[in-house]
């Protein structure tokens, strides 16, 4: 109910502003005295002119009987180039909170010094819904419903890029509960930039290449650093291991010495007894042979001769 006595209220200080030749607007009246009356029940002009509060306030700069600034149309600025830095698309499902978030963006537009145009009716969305009025006893009746989604634009003209941030930013944190916001933004660059980004480009890789030389030099005197460190070790490691093998080399020498002389008399021993075996065998063998050719002249000897 404030909302739509806001949204007449509006609309009727939008028509007293239209017509300065009809001041005497009964409306108008009604919702200036209303506005002026400094207690809760509202005083008409007459007792303001005869209380002589009128002068008063009028010396201070404050006007009983015109609206409020914030109440009338917004004012628009001229284009000074006419170039479309961006759109503002709103939706919203109720005619009234859409006027009256539009009325807000407008303001805010002039206090800002945007050139900024009307806002612009777009094509209404209708959609139609249609579902069953229940999952079981009421499943073979259906109910429609109808989907509204009515659209406005905004184009805005000729503004600085951190301004127009700056306004979409205080229409995010004020925006309307039921309202829809969507900005379209078009940034524009200079000439050359492209060359300007190429330079940017090629110092920052003769940075990090000057950067990526020293930290490989770095990286290969730690490495040097490191293999000196350990050959040096393994010199000394290996010439202290040289030093104790001499000293060990020495002892074993004097201490193998005598079992090599008895290993040597063992061996002719052993070379010794082989020979005397074989000789026995040698002579064994000889006498069984001599024994065998003296039995077979015996047999000859004592067999009978057939050709006497």
């Amino acid at each position: 109910m404030l909302r739509r006595q806001l949204l007449l209220a509006v609309r009727t200080a939008a028509t007293t502003v239209s017509r300065q030749s009809r001041p005497k607007n009964p409306t108008f009246s009604r919702f200036t005295t209303s506005i002026a009356s400094s207690s809760h029940s509202p005083r008409s002009p007459e007792v303001w002119r005869a209380s002589g509060e009128v002068e008063s306030h009028t010396d201070e700069g404050f006007d009983p009987y015109s609206s409020p600034a914030a109440l009338t149309i917004a004012p628009q600025h001229p284009r000074t180039h006419g170039i479309p830095v961006a759109v503002l698309h709103l939706r919203s499902h109720e005619p009234e909170l859409l006027e009256l978030f539009i009325h807000f963006v407008l303001h805010a537009a002039y206090a800002l010094n945007m050139p900024v145009s009307r806002a612009a009716y777009l094509p209404t969305k209708r959609s139609l819904y249609t579902v069953i009025r229940g999952p079981f006893a009421h499943k073979k009746s259906q109910e429609n419903f109808e989907k509204v989604v009515h659209k406005r634009a905004i184009k805005v003209w000729d503004t600085h890029p951190d301004v127009l941030g700056k306004w979409i930013k205080y229409l995010e944190i004020n925006l309307l509960g039921g309202v829809g916001m969507r900005i379209v933004r078009w940034e524009r660059t200079a000439i050359g930039f492209g060359r300007t980004h190429l330079s940017h480009l090629e110092t920052e890789r003769q940075l990090h290449a000057g950067l990526a030389d020293e930290e490989a030099g770095r990286i290969q005197q730690l490495a040097e650093s490191i293999i000196r460190a350990e050959m040096e070790a393994a010199a000394s490691a290996r010439e202290a291991d040289q030093g104790s093998d001499g000293k060990s080399e020495g002892a074993d020498v004097n201490e193998s010495s005598p079992p090599t002389s008895q290993s040597s008399l063992d061996s002719d021993s052993s070379g010794r007894s082989t020979t005397e075996a074989s000789a026995r065998e040698n002579s064994a063998e000889a006498d069984i042979k001599s024994e065998e050719k003296a039995s077979a002249v015996e047999r000859t000897d004592s067999q009978p001769n057939d050709k006497r």
